[in-house]
């Protein structure tokens, strides 16, 4: 795990002060059902992907630690789906192919 505090595209900065050559991130808080919008930073994101060299199969987005898509509780239920559609949208808006839900 990378820290993406200050935005999603300080993520790659952070790995590649590390030397990893492969990487995971949360785009949020993982106990909390919001997060911020990505839409300022997915340019730039995407940018310094390209210059330090990492291609999307390098880098897996972690899911949410709240969701729980077999819950019994039909809200709680809905609430996770949400999550879940949200954080695989961010996945694709970022160009990233693999999302994981614990």
């Amino acid at each position: 795990h990378v820290s993406a505090a200050g935005g999603v595209e300080n993520a790659v900065l952070n790995a590649a002060a590390i030397g990893a050559n492969a990487f995971t991130l949360f785009l949020k808080s993982q106990r909390k059902w919001e997060g911020p919008s990505l839409s300022s930073s997915i340019r730039l994101f995407k940018e310094r992907m390209q210059e330090y060299g990492y291609e999307p199969k390098h880098v897996l987005l972690h899911g949410n630690y709240l969701i729980n898509l077999g819950n019994p509780d039909a809200a709680k239920r809905a609430k996770s789906y949400e999550c879940f559609v949200n954080d695989l949208r961010q996945c694709e808006a970022l160009g990233l192919k693999y999302s994981f839900v614990p």
